[in-house]
């Protein structure tokens, strides 16, 4: 549905509108309250809100099938099925090229990510599902997937399962920020830890302490971390 102004320049001939109706005060309130619901129907609010808990590293790590790094080459927006809704609907596909996988396995150099949600500017339709993360080609990142196209959001935690990868111009190291741009300190993944700098991690840092974090999960039979 495309809306234009071409009506609404009409009204404003002479030919079309009397003086009476030209009146800011006189107007009635039907067009402003068509256009309300034409905006409303084309660009519709997320179709939910999402509530999502607060988790902490090993509680991430505990709860992902996967954790790799990679870099965003692809992203399309489509309809398939998903099966929390249990119906078809807009979902966005993010194809990541995997760099390394720090946790469980993944066949091939790539990995696509399905997120409920997405925009077809061709059909003029979209959602967003609050907290669900979004992705731009050519971000390097670290995932912490669980459920790839069962769950709503295949990253652990929403948002909160996304880093992202930068280089620190005075070091030369790749740091690691959260999904918001903020640094993540060695306190967030050692809490015990007596460094007490908010300064950024190095990847070299975070993936040794991913990988030594899985082995104590994998002989623990209690499937903990602690």
């Amino acid at each position: 549905m495309k809306l234009t102004c071409k009506n609404f320049d009409q009204l404003e001939d002479k030919k079309h509108i009397t003086p009476e109706r030209r009146n800011p005060m006189n107007r009635k309130p039907g067009y402003p309250l068509l256009l309300l619901f034409l905006i409303i129907f084309l660009f519709p609010p997320p179709v939910c809100a999402t509530v999502v808990s607060e988790m902490d590293f090993d509680q991430l790590l505990q709860s992902a099938d996967i954790v790799f790094s990679g870099k965003v080459i692809d992203k399309e927006s489509r309809y398939d099925f998903i099966p929390a809704k249990g119906k078809s609907d807009i979902c966005t596909f993010v194809t990541v090229s995997v760099e390394e996988t720090l946790k469980g396995e993944i066949d091939g150099d790539t990995y696509t990510l399905k997120l409920p949600g997405g925009e077809l500017p061709q059909e003029q339709t979209g959602y967003k599902m609050a907290g669900m993360p979004e992705f731009r080609v050519g971000e390097e990142v670290v995932l912490f997937i669980k459920d790839n196209n069962r769950l709503y959001s295949p990253v652990v935690g929403f948002y909160q399962g996304r880093f992202n990868l930068a280089v620190d111009k005075n070091t030369g190291y790749r740091t690691v920020y959260d999904f918001m741009g903020r640094p993540v300190p060695e306190s967030f993944i050692l809490p015990q830890s007596e460094n007490k700098s908010k300064a950024a991690v190095s990847y070299e840092f975070f993936r040794q302490q991913v990988k030594y974090k899985v082995k104590i999960l994998n002989s623990n039979t209690g499937n903990s971390i602690k």
